[in-house]
């Protein structure tokens, strides 16, 4: 895949997409913990874990923004490119608004609402597994498009027996 944005030869958006789906996979975890134990520890953890997503999500879109103009001439890549990016925006609005939620839940009204960020976060988080499921196939179908490696044709040519003389 054709990747701009990298650190060293490592690209940049495929390493800082984790963090903001592990976030994700928290806060709906511990909306569920706390809607079966109840305890704000629980309410407080989602609040934690939804605000940093959200800020590490935001950060890990500039790469991806570099890469998917990357796509531009290749026309399957960047309809899959569009779609890995509507799927991460989604996930960033959804969890977003769960933050927004759960932010006026717990320091608002004192009131600790569980089915509205639940929701929410779980739109979310499954919008975040598409796009990482896109972005997958994106790699696969670039790493499938790339013309062989001169590196190939080069050791082909070492194998080929020297003529005697």
């Amino acid at each position: 895949m054709p990747v701009h944005a990298r650190v060293a030869t490592d690209p940049i958006h495929p390493l800082l997409v984790e963090f903001p789906i592990v976030l994700y996979a928290a806060t709906v975890a511990t909306l569920i913990g706390h809607a079966v134990g109840g305890g704000v520890a629980w309410y407080r953890a989602a609040l934690y874990a939804s605000a940093a997503s959200v800020v590490v999500a935001i950060v890990a879109v500039v790469p991806s923004i570099v890469d998917l103009a990357a796509l531009a001439p290749l026309p399957r890549l960047r309809a899959l490119g569009r779609r890995h990016a509507l799927c991460g925006i989604v996930a960033l609005i959804a969890f977003s608004a769960a933050f927004a939620t759960i932010f006026h839940g717990y320091a608002r009204t004192h009131q600790l609402g569980d089915a509205a960020p639940l929701v929410l976060a779980s739109i979310g988080l499954a919008a975040a597994i598409v796009a990482a499921w896109l972005g997958w196939v994106i790699m696969l179908v670039a790493r499938d498009a790339q013309p062989p490696s001169q590196a190939v044709g080069h050791e082909l040519v070492q194998r080929l027996p020297t003529p005697r003389r």
